[in-house]
């Protein structure tokens, strides 16, 4: 009676379920409402012996005669990629309030592992959990997958421009890393150019590729060929994997920007000069009228420019013997001047209340740049400026010294004190170069102007005879895109007015028409083997038409061996139909692929070893025939009428006794 009367009740409160709303809490931790509650406990147990992994999930607090579903995911380091998945139902039992699953797996790669489970019922999920085990070296294999963009030589910037060979020698590689096995991956890569505003999103796409090998190689003379790259702009590339496709699931990104052409060229280093009358240092005196106060606290200063570009800076001053109280001022903590010009600078010196006699030294460090950041390197310079405050005294004036002063003349005088406008200099001297003066176009040239004596600075002007012109570069790099000759010409001119030409004739030229590459494979037809336990011998041909040579002919002969070369002999080991896949590429890099089916028949599986069986290729019309011959050669019998037919088939008859010893072919002859 009492079972009865619980089976009733049981039925009822199922009956009641069914007929109210239906609302569940899932709470996979097992905290709090653990007697109304669905929850799921799960516990995993390395069997090292198996080699595989013990996975226990235990789900409580379950209402009897209820259907319900579980699916439990493994994944690994992306949550993304399932490496494993259990799904199921189960149905609880009268007085069945628990389900414990039990599952048995093996890692296909090292951890960490994260397993997910859900329980559900009617399409609900009611309860969830999570766990995790590790499996291998866990603290050195948990890395996500990631793409990673890397080039050798290891440099931002390559002065390879017109030089085909060094473009070849720069290799950019990409490469995806730490992938989840059996994941399917797509590695793309984008080439932009990048624009001078510096928004990334205004960089214009020059071409993008998408593949599924983890490592690509590409060089620079390829992606010059795709995208024809220009001299001094930068370029980015851009690197993505993606899970299942492109634009899917977006795994990692890497970038790496460059530029080509001319390597920047060092700036030249500033001038500092300052007014110090009659003596080399800065001196001030001290009167007893001026209350320690020094006269001649000024300096009037000039920084020069002698660049052909404009540079900018900052300025750092130290001092040493300064007396307390005292300081230096100027406005020099930032700068930019013109190129070929100066700017005027006056410094102080500020003794304060307390100045007295000494002596010591003003730094001043100059960090310049090239405002664009482009084509030219930083730098740096120091100078020095030695003071002196003094007692006032009687102070005897020397007699000036005249003469030239200035240092880069041929008649410095470095005992002259003051300038009498003599100074000699050598005559300007110029040499006009080029890297190459002949080729096909487009053709990039790199011109260098080799200027000496003189006075600086220089003015330089460039015409390249195409309607284009540059001013103030020692060197210069420059494409001729149309066949041509062309007479380029050098003008410097110096600071005193001298004024040099120098010309040089460039030849440019239509580039070979280059072919298609086509190409096409023929072989001798089964011969004796080489060697006793090899069942027979092919020799394969490989032809190129088209294209640049040489060539490279790579062969696979469809048994998992392959080798090089435009003629091979080549033995199999068994009988057969084998695929012979030969690829052929010239030194343009192009490609072709070509395929033939070669069968190999055993001896004691046709009676012979000839393949294929002695027949006719047909010759139409002609006055020969051609056969193949069991020694592989290929025998012409020429048929000028004298033999008909019959006498034909007798020839291959013959030759089939041959091949299986029963003497010589012309026996009957």
């Amino acid at each position: 009676m009492m079972s009865r009367r619980r089976s009733f009740l049981s039925m009822g409160m199922i009956l009641l379920m069914l007929a109210l709303p239906f609302t569940a809490v899932a709470d996979s931790s097992g905290r709090g409402n653990e007697d109304e509650t669905e929850k799921v406990k799960i516990s995993t147990d390395k069997e090292v012996e198996e080699n595989r992994i013990k996975i226990e999930v235990e789900f409580e607090n379950l209402t009897e005669y209820i259907n319900y579903d579980y699916e439990i995911n493994i994944t690994r380091v992306d949550a993304n990629f399932v490496h494993q998945n259990f799904a199921n139902n189960f149905a609880t039992a009268q007085g069945q309030d628990g389900e414990l699953i039990t599952e048995y797996w093996t890692p296909d790669q090292e951890g960490p592992y994260t397993i997910h489970t859900t329980l559900s019922q009617y399409g609900t999920v009611i309860a969830n959990g999570t766990s995790t085990f590790g499996w291998g070296d866990v603290a050195n294999n948990s890395a996500p997958a990631s793409v990673s963009i890397s080039v050798a030589p290891e440099e931002w910037h390559f002065d390879v421009i017109g030089d085909e060979e060094a473009m070849k020698d720069v290799i950019f590689s990409f490469e995806m890393g730490d992938l989840e096995n059996g994941a399917n991956y797509v590695m793309q890569f984008k080439l932009f150019r990048v624009d001078d505003s510096g928004n990334g999103s205004d960089d214009l796409r020059l071409f993008s590729m998408s593949l599924q090998s983890q490592i690509a190689n590409y060089n620079l003379s390829g992606i010059n060929a795709t995208s024809e790259l220009e001299i001094d702009t930068e370029y980015r590339f851009k690197a993505f994997l993606w899970m299942d496709a492109v634009d899917g699931i977006l795994v990692d990104t890497d970038e790496f920007v460059f530029t080509v052409g001319n390597a920047p060229q060092d700036l030249l280093a500033l001038e500092f000069n300052c007014v110090f009358g009659d003596y080399d240092d800065w001196r001030m005196v001290l009167e007893e009228d001026d209350s320690g106060e020094a006269r001649g606290t000024s300096l009037n200063c000039a920084i020069y420019n002698s660049n052909v570009v404009t540079v900018a800076g900052t300025v750092n001053v130290s001092a040493t013997g300064v007396p307390d109280g005292a300081g230096i001022d100027h406005s020099m903590s930032s700068y930019s001047i013109e190129a070929d010009s100066s700017q005027s600078e006056l410094i102080s010196f500020d003794c304060g209340s307390g100045c007295t006699v000494t002596n010591g030294t003003v730094s001043f460090k100059f960090d310049f740049y090239e405002e664009n950041h482009t084509y030219w390197n930083p730098g740096s310079i120091t100078h020095t400026i030695d003071f002196e405050i003094e007692e006032n005294q009687t102070v005897i004036t020397p007699e000036p010294i005249f003469g030239c002063k200035d240092q880069a003349a041929k008649n410095f005088n470095p005992d002259a004190t003051d300038d009498d406008g003599s100074c000699t200099y050598d005559q300007l001297r110029v040499v006009l170069t080029a890297n190459q003066t002949t080729g096909d176009v487009s053709l990039s040239v790199t011109f260098y102007a080799n200027i000496s004596q003189g006075r600086t600075p220089y003015q330089i002007s460039w015409d390249f005879d195409d309607g284009t012109f540059a001013e103030n570069l020692t060197s210069i790099v420059h494409t001729f895109y149309t066949a041509g000759v062309y007479n380029v010409l050098l003008q410097v001119t110096d600071r005193d007015g001298d004024m040099l030409e120098r010309g040089i004739q460039i030849i440019a030229t239509e580039p070979p028409v280059i072919g298609n590459l086509t190409g096409f494979i023929s072989h001798s037809g089964q011969l004796d083997p080489i060697n006793k336990d090899m069942v027979a011998s092919i020799e394969f041909y490989g032809m190129a038409i088209g294209g640049e040579g040489p060539y490279t002919f790579t062969w696979k002969f469809g048994d998992d061996t392959g080798e090089s070369g435009a003629t091979i002999l080549h033995e199999y080991s068994t009988g057969g139909e084998f695929t012979v896949e030969l690829i052929i590429e010239d030194s343009a890099g192009r490609t072709l692929q070509l395929e033939d089916d070669v069968t190999i028949v055993k001896e004691s599986d046709e009676g012979g070893s000839i393949t294929p069986p002695l027949e006719e290729v047909d010759g139409g019309e002609s006055n020969f025939d051609i056969y193949a011959t069991s020694t592989g050669a290929i025998g012409l019998l020429l048929m000028f009428g004298l033999f008909g037919r019959k006498r034909r088939e007798s020839f291959l008859e013959a030759e089939r006794r041959v091949s299986q010893g029963e003497g010589s072919m012309w026996d009957k002859y």
